[in-house]
């Protein structure tokens, strides 16, 4: 899944919720009630649809499905995550995997069995010691053949000690060798977005192709190591005299807004520091809290280029 994420956060809206808060769900005897209302309290505050959450939800149902049950259809982005903790350091990059990237397919339509195809591996990772290849096919999770129905459950199982079944991809014939069994140990692994660049050369044209796979500034709060890093790859396109740039996103997971502003800013023509790179956009009561408040304002809501004058269209490929 691709997305962007933006962590915002802002103490005064959980001080000035109190008086929008709706009434708690009607009390429950089970073990779900709780982190229900809380979920419930939270979306009818916070959620771009609030205005269509219902007001008689069954706070009797399991976290994951109470939230979904609050879902707008026309909501194509949010899940509930049980680990806030988790959440951050994936968005940093930061996971405990086996250090590859997959897609999933169906492997034919006349059963449900399921296949991974590895799109990239990532560097001084378990599965590149292991010797995964991109184009390799798994077909098996801990001697288990993945399907549709046991697809999720598998793919929990990344993140442990772990088991690969799979036929390494014969590139230049152009077909899958014999299954082969891999045993791997997933590690915490600090994943660099700043995966491939290089420029070509075709004729007369340099070509600078970047391979960006995370918008992330580093594997912690303070750290700003990959945008720094990002700077240098344009940098390098810039000594090198490149006349086209590709930016290459297929394999974006989303992340961090700064670093997206990051790269706009070494991109984009004709901007400044007063132009605006990203609007945010919240449900009335939410916008109605940040235009009333005197630190925010309805500035906050416009998100302007960064000023550091050095980078705007100097990088950039003419």
């Amino acid at each position: 899944m691709k997305r962007l994420f933006i962590l915002i956060l802002i103490p005064f809206l959980f001080q000035a919720c109190d008086k929008n808060d709706p009434a708690p769900v009607a009390a429950s005897t089970n073990v779900n009630g709780h982190v229900d209302n809380w979920i419930y309290g939270n979306m009818k505050f916070w959620y771009y649809w609030a205005d269509g959450i219902t007001t008689n939800p069954d706070s009797t149902l399991a976290p994951d499905d109470f939230f979904a049950s609050l879902k707008s259809s026309e909501d194509r982005f949010s899940w509930i995550e049980p680990n806030f903790t988790d959440l951050l350091g994936e968005l940093r990059g930061v996971t405990k995997e086996p250090g590859f990237e997959y897609a999933l397919y169906r492997a034919s339509s006349d059963n449900t069995n399921v296949i991974m195809q590895v799109l990239y591996i990532k560097p001084n990772s378990p599965a590149e010691a292991a010797g995964l290849n991109r184009g390799d096919v798994i077909n098996q999770i801990n001697g288990t053949q993945i399907t549709t129905d046991n697809y999720k459950d598998l793919l929990d199982k990344l993140s442990a000690n772990l088991s690969l079944t799979y036929k390494p991809l014969d590139v230049d014939n152009k077909v899958l060798g014999d299954a082969k069994t891999i045993d791997l140990v997933p590690v915490e692994y600090a994943e660099d977005p700043n995966y491939i660049n290089k420029v070509l050369t075709y004729g007369d044209r340099k070509i600078g192709y970047y391979v960006y796979n995370l918008f992330s500034e580093g594997p912690t709060d303070s750290s700003q190591t990959y945008t720094t890093e990002m700077d240098q790859v344009f940098a390098s396109f810039q000594s090198q005299g490149i006349t086209d740039l590709i930016v290459d996103l297929r394999y974006n997971s989303g992340g961090a807004e700064t670093a997206a502003q990051n790269l706009a800013s070494l991109i984009a023509p004709n901007v400044s520091p007063t132009t605006v790179f990203v609007t945010h956009q919240y449900n009335a009561q939410v916008t109605d809290e940040i235009s009333k408040d005197p630190t925010l304002g309805d500035g906050f809501l416009n998100v302007d280029f960064p000023f550091e004058d050095s980078k705007y269209r100097k990088h950039a490929a003419r």
